[in-house]
């Protein structure tokens, strides 16, 4: 799992890998100049944390969540392919995200950012559970204002492929019932807490009011996560990611989920670049291309 530079020299810097909680393999992607950090579980190629220049962490992990033995991480931005949710036959959101093959392709450090680019390609493992040929490269890029995952599949076989896809971003908030989300009003939405119905967005500032669970469509390529008080976080994604999921167990569902510690339902709000909706067909010998990045309002006061 060695990485090196295209001349085979191995990189020193910005990067570290070593073993981590629970002896799992992770990076940690440091960005000097600012003190930004980025720390990424190589097993399913799993962001687990993203500290911003200011020394605060923007995305929450759950303290009841397991680590290891093929689990899925609650929380952080786990990667969500070739299935979303349980819409298909396969386990929950794929396989990619609890994969142990993720191998590191890259790493780079100039120009500002500090890179880490994972790489996954189809195995005896993968192909008993999902019969498809394909390479799957995820980068991982950390500025001192941002951070970026990107996510570029190539079908290496000689069928089309058919999948979703999402990276599903927990966002740590101080209080979820307190923020609001900008730049979803008109939108239709899938409404899973009412079995998939679809509806219109009628308010500008979107606010949580109990469990949500939606999907919208045709979303736009900037929203804002506001909370009052606090630093505004906006979150860009490509074309190729039409769709926005937001989700929120709510209060009263949050203690049927073992991985979920006491009362942090509250100081979570997944917002989800995807393609989701609709199913992604790619020929054989093409590649897809799509990503996210979230970017924190400098002036606003940071979450404590």
């Amino acid at each position: 799992m060695a990485a090196t530079e295209a001349n085979g020299t191995p990189l020193a810097g910005n990067i570290n890998v070593a073993l981590g909680r629970n002896d799992l393999p992770t990076a940690t992607l440091l960005h000097p100049a600012s003190g930004a950090s980025c720390e990424v579980i190589l097993t399913g190629a799993h962001v687990t944390s993203w500290k911003t220049a200011d020394g605060v962490e923007r995305l929450f992990v759950s303290s009841a969540s397991k680590f290891g033995d093929g689990a899925a991480i609650r929380g952080g931005i786990p990667v969500c392919w070739p299935q979303f949710s349980g819409r298909g036959s396969l386990p929950k959101h794929g396989f990619v995200r609890t994969s142990s093959e993720w191998e590191i392709a890259e790493m780079v450090s100039d120009e500002g950012a500090t890179k880490l680019v994972l790489f996954l390609k189809d195995s005896e493992a993968t192909r008993a559970v999902w019969p498809h040929a394909f390479e799957l490269r995820y980068a991982i890029t950390l500025t001192g204002e941002a951070l970026s995952t990107a996510m570029e599949l190539t079908n290496t076989g000689a069928e089309p492929l058919t999948f979703a896809s999402a990276l599903h971003t927990y966002f740590a908030v101080p209080d979820v019932t307190t923020v609001k989300v900008l730049g979803l009003g008109g939108l239709k939405y899938e409404d899973n807490t009412a079995g998939g119905s679809v509806a219109i967005e009628e308010a500008e500032e979107v606010a949580i009011a109990g469990e949500v669970d939606r999907v919208y469509l045709e979303a736009p390529e900037v929203v804002q996560l506001a909370m009052p008080g606090y630093a505004e976080l906006t979150l860009r994604k490509t074309a190729a990611f039409p769709d926005l999921v937001m989700w929120n167990l709510g209060k009263a569902k949050a203690p049927t989920m073992a991985d979920l510690g006491d009362g942090e339902w509250q100081h979570y709000l997944c917002l989800e670049a995807g393609a989701v909706s609709k199913p992604v067909s790619l020929e054989p010998g093409a590649t897809w291309s799509a990503a996210q990045t979230f970017q924190i309002t400098p002036q606003c006061t940071p979450i404590e």
